[in-house]
């Protein structure tokens, strides 16, 4: 299972839920996998889908976590399936993350007033990430400045009408963000995950669409990364591989 260098090199910014087998010594080897949740019945027997094409079942949840909702799971394997069964591995996690996992805003493509617009704010990023696909969401790392008091942060994917799509043809959307008036005194890395089906219900008779992504930066410049949303079937699951060492958790509120 691919381990992201990135998520490595930085302090991950999101909420973790407690779990008590994270009090025990973990079983060797770990790993790490991105993921989202397939539990359409709200039920707690539900399995996750890695974004490698593994489909894994915890053993011990702490919670029913929503219908695709994107999650980060460490974990270690129970037992490995046999061919032919509902998912290839049963597993056991050491710490979960929920992703913040939410909608394009707008994008439905009305004239966003200037109410909204203030919502969603314009407060500047450090960098982003780049964006990746995995089960119809594009997922994006980013860098932004906060404090330690606890304030929550509003991410946002926004739709225009005049960007989906632009005059190139392509789906151009913007990053924003809202600090909520929260001091800007450490550098803290985030990420979101927005859903892109409403994106393929619009753009029906094609087979892919390209995303261009733009975030403002401090100092004034801006950042664009783009991605390519195909709707395809799932590409042939890759073997899960051992996680690197986990890294330290650093917790910021996201909405």
């Amino acid at each position: 299972m691919k381990t992201r260098k990135n998520l490595l090199c930085m302090a991950v910014l999101l909420a973790a839920v407690t779990l008590t087998s994270c009090e025990k010594e973990p079983v060797n080897p770990q790993y790490r996998a991105f993921a989202t949740v397939l539990n359409p019945d709200s039920v707690s027997d539900y399995v996750l889908l890695s974004d490698q094409g593994n489909r894994l079942k915890p053993i011990n949840s702490p919670y029913v976590p929503k219908h695709r909702q994107r999650l980060i799971a460490d974990f270690y394997i129970a037992s490995e399936k046999p061919e032919g069964s509902d998912y290839d591995y049963d597993i056991e996690y050491t710490y979960l993350y929920e992703i913040l996992t939410k909608g394009i805003f707008n994008v439905e493509l009305d004239a966003v007033t200037p109410a909204e617009e203030d919502s969603i704010g314009n407060d500047e990023f450090i960098e982003m990430g780049k964006p990746w696909v995995a089960s119809d969401f594009v997922n994006v790392e980013f860098l932004l400045r906060a404090s330690d008091r606890g304030i929550k942060h509003f991410i946002n994917l926004v739709a225009y009408p005049d960007s989906v799509p632009a005059a190139d043809g392509k789906v151009h959307l913007q990053l924003r963000h809202n600090s909520k008036g929260d001091y800007p005194d450490y550098d803290r890395w985030g990420i979101a995950a927005f859903d892109l089906l409403p994106l393929r219900d619009k753009f029906q008779e094609q087979d892919s669409v390209n995303i261009v992504i733009h975030a403002s930066l401090y100092n004034m410049k801006e950042q664009t990364e783009e991605v390519t949303y195909r709707w395809e079937s799932a590409e042939e699951a890759i073997p899960v591989e051992p996680a690197e060492p986990k890294v330290s958790i650093t917790s910021l509120k996201l909405e």
